[in-house]
């Protein structure tokens, strides 16, 4: 079994058919096709190997007391105890954690950044894709510039973000703030803890409340569903919203007799001249009633 101390280069065909064992104060440089049969082992005082070629390993362990290795390009770093970084400017910090990619940089232990110019920082978080960072604790971020700051959150898609414990982003541009929510398609958030909301600019303001549609009203903690028929993020208006009463809550904006064709048990609600009245579209026909 080979054990090599001192300066490392392996720079043709290579095969080494026991261990190889890489001691004391060195750097490892191997930039040829070389085969181990046996274990591969880096003592943990040096911590560094440089591999630019082909390395196969065919032993029982790939890496034996692994004190940090990086494969690829000599740019990258792994300085965390049993780590790795491979591809270009990738940088492994933490221990047993991967970098791979270009310009990936793993900070918190056990974890994997990968893509480009991507950020794992959290315990065993995982950032992949492009600009992503997984701060949290167990957090997994994907896509384009997506940030999952909560524990054991996640984020995809482009631009999206999660803060609440367990919550879940995707889409673009969606927030999810509330622990346990789910923000989904653009531009959404999610303030209440266990709420949900999807479409375009939707708010979930409450706990435990789905908001749909597009541009809802927001502020409103109590309502369990609100849709949301609004046109932007300063003209908010809602369709409609299910109490936690089970009361059910229509738009009285209406000012004129309806002049649209309906569809049967389509109900308006409409003060017209002063007087408040009810229409129900039946039989082809909206009918009618006062309300006093």
């Amino acid at each position: 079994m080979p054990n090599l101390s001192g300066l490392l280069a392996i720079t043709g065909s290579t095969i080494i058919t026991g261990d190889l064992t890489i001691a004391g104060n060195i750097i490892g440089n191997i930039s040829g096709s070389t085969t181990i049969g046996g274990l591969f082992t880096i003592d943990p005082s040096t911590q560094r190997a440089t591999i630019t070629g082909s390395l196969t390993v065919s032993g029982g362990n790939t890496f034996h007391n692994v004190g940090a290795m990086t494969t690829g390009i000599s740019c990258v770093v792994a300085s965390g105890s049993d780590a790795m970084a491979q591809g270009w400017y990738s940088t492994a910090n933490g221990t047993g954690s991967h970098a791979e990619g270009y310009g990936s940089t793993t900070l918190g232990s056990y974890a994997h950044a990968e893509g480009y110019y991507t950020t794992a920082q959290g315990l065993y978080s995982h950032a992949e894709g492009q600009f992503s960072t997984a701060f949290g604790i167990i957090s997994h971020a994907e896509g384009y510039q997506t940030f999952a700051s909560g524990s054991a959150s996640h984020t995809e898609g482009i631009g999206t973000q999660t803060v609440g414990l367990y919550s879940h982003a995707e889409g673009s541009a969606s927030f999810a703030i509330g622990e346990h929510s789910h923000a989904e398609g653009g531009d959404t958030k999610t303030l209440g803890t266990g709420s949900h909301a999807e479409g375009l600019g939707t708010i979930a303001s409450g706990s435990y409340q789905h908001a749909s549609g597009q541009y809802n009203t927001h502020g409103d903690t109590t309502s369990l569903l609100i849709v949301g028929n609004g046109t932007s993020q300063v003209l908010r208006s809602d369709a409609f919203k299910v109490r936690m009463s089970g009361s059910i809550v229509l738009p009285t904006t209406q000012s004129a007799v309806p002049s649209w064709t309906g569809t049967d048990g389509e109900m308006v609600f409409a003060t017209v001249t002063g007087n408040h009245r009810f229409y129900v579209w039946m039989s082809g026909a909206w009918r009618s009633g006062s309300l006093a």
